[in-house]
């Protein structure tokens, strides 16, 4: 079977004698089995009700109402399930374990500076950290796998607002010197569709790049923006994706297969073959959920159904569900990993 099956217990028993002297096959790695919902949160101003465990890996901590600069922002108060509304911030990223949060602020500052705040739960406080100036705002917050440094996606806004903004860089936070380094990247194939992400190591950082009609590829810089590897043929860029694309060990990564819409499994380092493809209609990816299932958003009724998904594309639990389509188009939620 596959490797998603665990070995038949019986194999290999022609009789007790030999089951004793020889040892049978190695069994099969058991895919770890998702946790039932043990509660359902209908979340504030919205349709969408949000069932969730507390051994699930990831969770929902903040959410968009809303389009262009008259959207709504809600951000879950820390360790409970209260969300609040939240003028300050555009987006509020917690770390894993829940000590601390990356917030972009919504407004730059009296001096046109654009700030991210390290929060600290334990405190309250947070500190301020100077990223930019405008024209140039960051997006796409992300913490590093061992939570030590933070990523911000750099762009370049235009004064007209037909015209997409343009991706300038990206930044490196450092949590314990609360000092950002602004890495402008020179290559121009990089796409302001897709924002920069963490290599599972934390040694550099990912983005798909496109040039001339040539097939998308992701290319990998350093913390000071050299390149260092470029995968080619790992399929095409998910058109949604919540979260990053590596899974939560740093092996494998997910995108569109190159020439289906199944979600294919890479190495994250090496490219080659897939190692799974999912075969799966998905509206929007969140992303991963743990190592061996992801969590997308399908349609479901008059709405949409955020599920977990394994490599074979079965479905093994609910995460969210919304009764108003139209108004799910115009939310963003925001699932980040939780210990």
């Amino acid at each position: 079977g596959s490797s998603d099956t665990p070995a038949d217990p019986q194999a290999g028993r022609t009789g007790q004698a030999a089951t004793r002297s020889t040892p049978g096959p190695t069994p099969a790695p058991v895919t770890p089995s998702v946790p039932a919902a043990d509660r359902k949160i209908e979340i504030p101003d919205s349709s969408t009700t949000i069932h969730e465990s507390d051994k699930d890996p990831i969770k929902l901590t903040s959410y968009t109402l809303g389009t262009g600069d008259d959207y709504s922002f809600y951000v879950r108060e820390a360790n409970t399930s209260q969300f609040v509304k939240n003028d300050v911030y555009k987006e509020y990223v917690p770390n894993p374990s829940g000590t601390h949060a990356l917030a972009a602020h919504r407004y730059y500052s009296t001096s046109d500076e654009e700030i991210v705040s390290i929060v600290d739960h334990r405190t309250g406080g947070a500190s301020d950290i100077k990223l930019t100036k405008s024209p140039f705002y960051s997006a796409y917050l992300r913490w590093s796998p061992d939570g030590t440094k933070g990523l911000a996606s750099l762009y370049e806004a235009n004064e007209n607002d037909d015209i997409a903004p343009q991706l300038y860089g990206y930044a490196i936070i450092d949590i314990a010197t609360k000092k950002a380094t602004v890495v402008p990247v020179k290559e121009q194939d990089t796409s302001p569709v897709w924002p920069y992400f963490w290599r599972g190591d934390g040694r550099a950082v990912g983005i798909w790049v496109s040039n001339n009609g040539e097939p998308e590829r992701i290319r990998f810089y350093d913390l000071q923006g050299t390149v260092l590897q470029t995968l080619q043929d790992v399929g095409r860029p998910p058109t949604w994706l919540e979260r990053e694309p590596i899974n939560p060990s740093g092996t494998l990564m997910i995108t569109y297969c190159r020439d289906t819409d199944d979600i294919c499994v890479w190495s994250a380092t090496a490219g080659g073959e897939p190692k799974a493809r999912i075969s799966f209609t998905a509206y929007r990816i969140i992303g991963w959920y743990d190592d061996r299932h992801i969590a997308v958003w399908r349609k479901r009724g008059s709405g949409y159904q955020a599920v977990v998904v394994d490599f074979n594309g079965k479905v093994n639990r609910v995460l969210a569900t919304t009764t108003d389509a139209t108004k799910h188009e115009q939310q963003f939620l925001s699932y980040t990993s939780s210990d």
